[in-house]
């Protein structure tokens, strides 16, 4: 039989070499995740440690706005869209069709980096039949 592993409260408490993590224990599917300056970060934190993080940040959630959710990526690690029906799509496809119809005079080649404006990809999304 395997032993159980006990996931306890990532917050260290003591100094130096006595620093060990606080003593309750955490459940399972508790973790709080957060993201700073580009950065994601994901912390096991007790009830007690997630309000107070909560309260530090508190005054500047208040004048934030939430943005979108992440989009989900592929095997490569590209971030992908979803069109009606499920299928899925990359900025990098829209972009080659973007060229595409650029080279057939119908429209102005896209930069090859930074962000593809919405209505070229509802214009991708409609000449795909993914609208």
């Amino acid at each position: 039989m395997a032993d159980e592993v006990i996931k306890r409260c990532d917050l260290l408490v003591g100094r130096g070499r006595n620093r060990k993590p606080h003593g309750e224990v955490i459940e399972d599917g508790q973790s709080t995740k957060f993201r700073v300056n580009g950065r994601d970060y994901e912390a096991d934190l007790c009830t007690e440690h997630r309000a107070a993080l909560t309260e530090a940040v508190s005054d500047f959630i208040a004048v934030s706005r939430r943005s979108g959710t992440s989009l989900p990526r592929n095997a490569r690690g590209r971030a992908v869209m979803r069109a009606k029906g499920g299928v899925m799509f990359t900025t990098k496809d829209v972009r080659r069709w973007l060229e595409d119809e650029a080279a057939a005079g119908r429209g102005e080649a896209p930069s090859p980096s930074g962000r593809i404006p919405n209505s070229d990809i509802e214009r991708y999304k409609m000449a795909n039949g993914l609208a």
